[in-house]
Order: structure tokens, then C-alpha cells, then sequence
């Protein structure tokens, strides 16, 4: 029998029609790269329904999008930026991870780095001081974990609007890189 909550997530919130067509270069926002932009319609569908409504369609639709983009690096370690324990028991799932799992980089993916330990207030209405006094040490890095990495990492986030959740992110990560190490931070959407 199907699940009668999946049914209803179909039924309010339809998979986008269209398909989000691929840039020809990543943009950038306050040092993050970005893919495409947020205020496109279907964008916004897209990661809507892959953040809130687990829609496997948009997962594999971000994943083409975010794959056209890291086939361009060589051997690189992928960092999802985290949610908080709270958020992933109010989803049921990690966003970035659903379409990470669908990713040719799989592989390159690491869980295990960065933790995001305190659960911060919804961003979506709030100032840009706001957000980054909220993000402020959030996020812990294992330290350990680091001694694996690549040369080349890549953070990554669904969407980058005012910086502060990759900022607070990166600077959790930063102190504990290799020396040479380059860090490249990528989101999705501006």
C-alpha cells in the first residue's frame, strides 16, 4: 500500500514539468559558487520539494545539475554542509544526502567532518545580521576526520542566500585543513 503521506506531498507539492537547464559556468556569491539561480521558478520548486517533501524526482534532477559541475574537478572529498539532529528528525531525512545519493561522486562524499550541534531558528524570514549572529558556532569539525581528506574539498550546500550557513560552515572546517589545501565552497542556487 502506498504511503499516504508521500501521496499527499504528490498531491500538494507536483514534481516541476521542466527540466532546469545547466549553465555554461558557475557564478559566485560572497565566495560561493553557485549553479543556477534560486528565482527561477523551477529552481525554487525543485529545491522546495527536495528540502521539505522528499520528491525523489527533484533529488535526481539537482544531482544532474550538481554532477555537470563536479565532473570538472579531479579527485576531490565532498562535505554536505549538515542540518542539526532537530531538523532531520522534523524532515526524516538529510536534503543534501538524498541528492548526493543519486551523484556519479558518491564516493567522494564525507558525513563525517562536519556536525551542525545546535539547532538554529528557520532563516527563510530574517535579516542577513540575523542569520549570521544565529550561524555563529554552530558547526563542529571532526578533527580526525580531516586527516583523510583530498587535496581539494568541496562544501556544499542546496542554497546560498546570504552566506551564513556556509560561512559558519566553512570557518568551523577551515582551522583543521592541511596546509595547501584548496576549499571550495558550492551551493546549487543564489
Amino acid at each position: 500500500m502506498p504511503n499516504p503521506w508521500r501521496l499527499l506531498c504528490e498531491l500538494l507539492w507536483p514534481e516541476p514539468a521542466d527540466k532546469i537547464a545547466a549553465p555554461r559556468a558557475a557564478q559566485q556569491f560572497q565566495g560561493t559558487h553557485y549553479i543556477v539561480p534560486y528565482q527561477h521558478p523551477a529552481v525554487k520548486n525543485t529545491i522546495r520539494n527536495n528540502k521539505f517533501h522528499y520528491h525523489k524526482q527533484s533529488a535526481i534532477e539537482l544531482t544532474r545539475l550538481l554532477d555537470g559541475v563536479l565532473d570538472q574537478f579531479g579527485s576531490v572529498t565532498i562535505i554536505p554542509v549538515p542540518s542539526s539532529a532537530a531538523r532531520v528528525r522534523q524532515r526524516g531525512y538529510q536534503h543534501l544526502e538524498t541528492i548526493l545519493q543519486h551523484s556519479r561522486h558518491t564516493a567522494n562524499v564525507n558525513h563525517d567532518v562536519l556536525q551542525k550541534h545546535t539547532n538554529t531558528p528557520s532563516q527563510s524570514h530574517v535579516s542577513k545580521a540575523v542569520r549570521l549572529q544565529q550561524q555563529q558556532g554552530t558547526f563542529r569539525c571532526n578533527q580526525r576526520a580531516t586527516q583523510s581528506l583530498t587535496r581539494t574539498i568541496i562544501l556544499l550546500d542546496d542554497v546560498v542566500t546570504t552566506g551564513a550557513t556556509i560561512a559558519a560552515a566553512r570557518a568551523a572546517l577551515m582551522p583543521h585543513l592541511r596546509p595547501g589545501t584548496k576549499l571550495v565552497c558550492l551551493a546549487i542556487a543564489h
